[in-house]
């Protein structure tokens, strides 16, 4: 799932979205249906242990601290190991070795202080003007 802002902010052709109307559930029971899909190139590790897979993703109008949620098809897909304790992910390459992804502390403390945040405090006063300039050039 890749957010909104974060999708606008990479400036990408939009010729490349094809539409999607299917519901996605979150954990807690909410739902939010997407408007817009795209494949796009997903590299996870760093030469030479990564591996490169086009990947589905899916764009939704939400507020979030994160740009991306890689969900279970692409954990699928990649053979993802989660570990949470260490902030990160281990990953099947294609010649059976491993690749690894490790995160930052400060930055899973930045995001998740974040998310606790309410919607109207977690995007700036320029993302919400920039996303209302956006949305009034494509009506």
């Amino acid at each position: 799932m890749k957010f909104y802002l974060g999708w606008i902010k990479m400036h990408m052709d939009d010729s490349l979205i094809k539409p999607f109307k299917i519901p996605l559930v979150g954990f807690t029971g909410d739902s939010v249906v997407p408007d817009r899909r795209i494949m796009l190139p997903l590299c996870l590790g760093a030469p030479p242990k990564h591996r490169i897979e086009m990947t589905n993703f899916v764009i939704v109008k939400r507020d979030s601290s994160y740009n991306m949620i890689l969900g279970r098809p692409a954990q699928y897909t990649y053979r993802i190991l989660p570990s949470v304790f260490h902030i990160g992910i281990k990953f099947m390459l294609r010649d059976g070795y491993k690749g690894t992804v490790i995160g930052s502390q400060q930055e899973a403390r930045a995001c998740y202080m974040m998310s606790l945040r309410t919607q109207s405090q977690m995007m700036s006063i320029a993302d919400k003007a920039y996303l209302q300039t956006f949305d009034a050039s494509s009506t």
